[in-house]
Formats: C-alpha cells, structure tokens, sequence
C-alpha cells in the first residue's frame, strides 16, 4: 500500500518514464556536446528558451496566477537554483565525463539535501547522514582515482557535475515553502524565463556563430527530445509520482536513470563501463541507500 492510498501502478510507470527520459536524455546530450556544432551554453539557451515558451503557451489555457514583486524575485532565486546552476553545470560536466556517470551522481541528491538541511539547522543530525555521506565520497574518489581511457570522468567534470546537487538541494531546502504556495506552470513558466535571460548573457557570442544550418535530422530530434520531453512533460510525469508512492519508493527509481544511460551510451558508442565504474557505483548506491532508510 503507498502513503496515500493513490494509484501505485500509475505511479510506477510515471517514475520509470521520467527517469528514463532522464537517462536517453543525458546520453543526447552527450552526443550533441560530441558534435562540436554546438556548445553547452548555446544548448543550455536552447533547452531554456524552448522550454519558457512551452510553459507560456501552456499558462494561456489555465487560471491565472499572478506574482508580486517579491514573488518574481523569489522566483529568479529559485530559477538560479534550480535551473540555471544544475542544467549549465550539467551540460559543461558531461563533456568531461559519460552518460553512465553523470547519472549515478544525480542519485546523490537525497544526500546532498539531507546534508544541506543540516547545515542550515533544518535537520537534526543523524549518524546516517555521516556513513552516507562518506560511502558516496567514497565512490567518487573510485570513481575519479584511477581513470582509464577516453571514457573516464575527470576530477574536475566530477566537481562541476556535483554543483548540480549542491545546487538542487539548496533550493529544495530553501524553497520548500515557496514551492508548495504557486502551480507548477506558473513557476515554470518564470523561471525558464529567467532562465533564459541569463543564458543569452553566456551564449550570445557563441549562438550567432553558430552554424544551424549544419544540424543533421539526429541532432534535431535529440534537443526536440531534450526540450519536450526532458524539460517539459517530465514535470508533470514526476507530481504524478511522487503522490502515488512514498519518498523512499520514488527515489529508487533513480537507478532507472543509470541503467538506461548505461545501455543506450553504450550502444551509441559513448560509454565504457569497467570494473572500477560499477565499484563506485556500489558506494554510490550503498551511502545513498543508508540515508533513505534513516
């Protein structure tokens, strides 16, 4: 039985094909950035500007909600948080790193949130948190120790991959209250906004060199497949989750992310998976398992 009586089978298939779209979606990326026709930051303004559209459109056709000053700034806070620090870090990591690995750090979420909540004195201390938090460094160390081949993860595309979490966790923590007070699609719908604005800054210099006219039909339905369904129907896939299974079920699903990732960047040629990558993973695993169970 889940906590609250909902739809469990409704809720399995909408947590399996959010984080399958998040593991095909890590592999596209990588093999766009693998191009060299286009850049992280020009991909990031892509997927933002894309994607604030989309939610636009979409607030059209619901109530509307309106935010105040206070509201709007609290929601570029919010877009820097949770949009533009972890997508762009996102997107500059995984040229340094692989599909597999990129995904098996963003399992570390729940034990970054639960760290950062800690150290915001929004959580009490549990020694889970400390076995948890070791175990998953330690996979890290494995993971970025002793590279091998032109398929590792490197220290530094490790530290900016895990800005993502760091990042993610300080808004779930900060904004947990903020989230809960507006509809989905009105935050959305401002944030990539936001989000967007502050991309063009980046990216500008680089978007107008940028050679569209030499995407291949691959290319185009990757970032189709990026904006769409990766940015935009998986926010509606994930509510549907989390209210038909409890935290601990959902977050498992997780994993659904890395095997995908691990599959399909293996077939298209983008991963290598050794001996070393699948210890780490086991710390990886195991540290965030101690934590979900505390």
């Amino acid at each position: 039985m889940n906590k609250s009586g909902g739809n469990t089978i409704a809720g399995v298939l909408a947590a399996t094909a959010a984080y399958a779209v998040y593991g095909l979606n890590t592999v596209f990326c990588k093999d766009l950035t693998n191009s060299e026709l286009i850049t992280p930051a020009v991909l990031f303004s892509i997927r933002t500007g894309a994607a604030a559209l989309l939610f636009w459109l979409l607030s059209l056709f619901l109530p509307h909600e309106k935010l105040d000053r206070k509201e709007l700034s609290l929601a570029f806070l919010a877009s820097a948080l949770c949009i533009i620090i972890p997508q762009y870090s996102t997107l500059i990591g995984i040229t340094m790193s692989t599909p597999y690995d990129v995904s098996m750090i963003s399992t570390l979420k729940p034990v970054l949130t639960l760290a950062v909540a800690f150290m915001l004195a929004k959580e009490e201390f549990r020694p889970a948190l400390l076995i948890g938090v070791l175990l998953t460094f330690a996979g890290a160390v494995v993971l970025v120790l002793k590279p091998s081949g032109s398929f590792s993860t490197s220290a530094s595309g490790l530290v900016i991959l895990l800005m993502n979490g760091v990042s993610f966790a300080f808004y779930l923590v900060l904004f947990k209250d903020y989230i809960s007070r507006h509809s989905t699609v009105t935050l959305m719908k401002w944030m990539f906004l936001f989000a967007f604005a502050v991309s063009l800054a980046v990216s500008t210099p680089q978007l107008v060199k940028t050679e569209f006219s030499a995407f291949d039909a691959d290319m185009i339905r990757e970032m189709v497949f990026m904006v769409v369904f990766a940015t935009f129907i998986t926010y509606f896939l994930m509510p549907v989750g989390q209210r038909n299974l409890t935290s601990t079920q959902y977050s498992l699903f997780s994993y659904v992310q890395c095997i995908v990732a691990a599959v399909a960047g293996t077939m298209m040629g983008l991963e290598s998976l050794d001996a070393r990558k699948l210890l780490a993973s086991v710390f990886f695993i195991a540290g965030v398992a101690i934590v979900r169970r505390a």
